[in-house]
């Protein structure tokens, strides 16, 4: 009765182990997907919420069946609609000072793409990309990076969907 009770627990810790190696080896690849910028944006520029309605950064994900991952996120990818967004706040000041676009340039000396571009020359574009690694695990359809670490992330994942929150908003990916 012992040996069989030893050979059972054996087994089951055999596929305990297994399971978790599984769900790695499962998840190992590249995710993408983007995560909406807009919200963290707008903590920082108020005065834009009625302009500002997505601003989209890239995210790439890497995870290894040995438990090991890469995050790259590529912030570029949402300078286009955050242009846009400045362009009509800059519009709309304008109609409410009662000065034309045309004013503005005149006094600018510059074409409102101009004036826009100018204002993102002094931004640090290597700010808006990052790449971050670590360790994660994964069970049962759930998903922690860099588990113990105050930093921790949970998330959830289903066959070639995953999803997590990180500290600018909703990450939802897919298998590539």
């Amino acid at each position: 009765m012992k040996k069989l009770f030893t050979l059972i627990l054996a087994l089951c810790l055999i596929l305990a182990l297994t399971a978790c190696g599984g769900a790695k080896a499962a998840l190992a690849g590249t995710w993408t997907g983007t995560v909406d910028a807009a919200r963290y944006i707008l903590e920082d520029n108020p005065e834009m919420k009625d302009y500002l309605k997505a601003a989209p950064v890239a995210i790439t994900l890497e995870l290894t069946a040995d438990g090991k991952y890469t995050l790259t996120s590529d912030g570029t990818t949402m300078l286009p609609d955050f242009k846009q967004a400045l362009r009509s706040y800059l519009e709309a000041t304008c109609e409410e000072q009662g000065i034309t676009v045309e004013q503005l340039e005149d006094a600018v000396k510059m074409t409102l793409d101009e004036y826009i571009d100018s204002y993102f020359e002094d931004v640090d574009m290597s700010d808006l990309n990052e790449t971050v690694s670590g360790l994660y695990t994964a069970t049962d359809g759930k998903i922690t990076f860099d588990p113990g670490n105050p930093n921790q992330v949970d998330g959830t994942w289903s066959g070639d969907s995953m999803s997590f929150t990180i500290d600018i908003g909703e990450v939802t990916l897919t298998r590539k």
